[in-house]
């Protein structure tokens, strides 16, 4: 079973703030619209220092911003929140590009955790080593 589940983030940067829960997920707070140009990686999910980190396969670290439904635990339950450290997910935006991560409170959680701060969405679990792909586009014809 391959569930996703979508993440909004914010276009505006009024009366935005980013929070570190007490569970270490990074959530924002601000006005919401749908993400663009998302990027996918794959990786795993680690606590360290007191913050969850996404560790994508080619080295990457980031502080992820999720939203508030998510959870860590020792099940993994995507259509529910309830994802699994160490497990490894696709996730299909993590973008470190957009504006609003030039807020003060982005700053601190970045100095915080050790990681600059990017959006993240739509997060599957990759079966048992099964890792599905989309067909690569045909190229044009001359």
């Amino acid at each position: 079973m391959l569930a996703t589940f979508a993440v909004l983030a914010a276009t505006g940067c009024s009366n935005s703030s980013f929070e570190l829960r007490n569970d270490g997920v990074i959530v924002f707070d601000g006005k919401t619209s749908s993400l663009r140009n998302m990027d996918e990686s794959t990786g795993v999910f680690v606590r360290e220092g007191g913050c969850v980190l996404f560790e994508s396969s080619d080295g990457r670290r980031v502080a992820p911003v999720l939203f508030e439904g998510i959870r860590f635990g020792d099940q993994d339950l995507p259509e529910e929140g309830l994802l699994v450290l160490g497990r490894e997910y696709r996730v299909q935006a993590l973008t470190s590009g957009s504006p609003l991560l030039e807020d003060d409170s982005a700053d601190q959680l970045a100095a915080e955790c050790g990681a600059p701060l990017a959006f993240a969405g739509a997060v599957s679990p990759i079966e048992d080593g099964f890792d599905p792909k989309l067909p690569p586009t045909p190229k044009a014809f001359p």
